[in-house]
């Protein structure tokens, strides 16, 4: 999905207009916002600023995929649920994508694996093709370490001793 931004300072004149392809997520605006307000961001701030990107300095690292979760559970009328068989709690699924591949987790349905390269409007499910396994296992295993990595970071940077609370909020 596409992210305008636009930066009214003069520090911005070098990248204005410009088109970057690389990866963000939502959780990226947070920090950026921060930064333009010269505010360090908390240890339990998934994102990163896109401040670099904006002045015409990208980043030496940055992301190079994106992940989301989405939730389709129908708690008004169970449509959804009823649909696929599922409980409530499995209507939800997990995507780690990335220039190559899309892979897709869900909690109660087999997972779909779609080479972008081959098949760039995402029709081809190629999660059970014995030639895709490898992909497959690898893209499975970024997406279970971004979640392992994000999974509620409320306490991110705490600890719980003696003398109370210490860390970062």
């Amino acid at each position: 999905m596409p992210l305008i931004v636009r930066d009214p300072s003069s520090t911005a004149d070098r990248a204005r207009g410009s088109r970057i392809e690389s990866f963000t997520e939502s959780v990226d605006i947070k920090p950026t916002i921060l930064e333009w307000l010269d505010i360090a961001a908390t240890p339990q701030c998934d994102g990163y600023p896109l401040n670099g990107w904006l002045q015409g300095s990208p980043p030496k690292r940055w992301r190079s995929a994106v992940h989301w979760m989405f939730d389709f559970r129908d708690v008004r009328t169970g449509r959804a649920e009823r649909a696929f068989g599922l409980m409530p709690d499995q209507c939800n699924l997990l995507v780690h994508r990335e220039e190559s591949y899309q892979y897709v987790h869900f909690a109660g349905l087999p997972s779909l694996l779609f080479d972008l390269r081959d098949d760039p409007a995402a029709f081809r499910n190629r999660a059970d093709d014995p030639a895709y396994r490898e992909e497959r296992l690898r893209c499975l295993h970024e997406l279970m370490s971004w979640r392992m990595a994000h999974d509620y970071g409320a306490l991110t940077g705490a600890h719980l001793g003696p003398g109370g609370v210490a860390g970062v909020f």
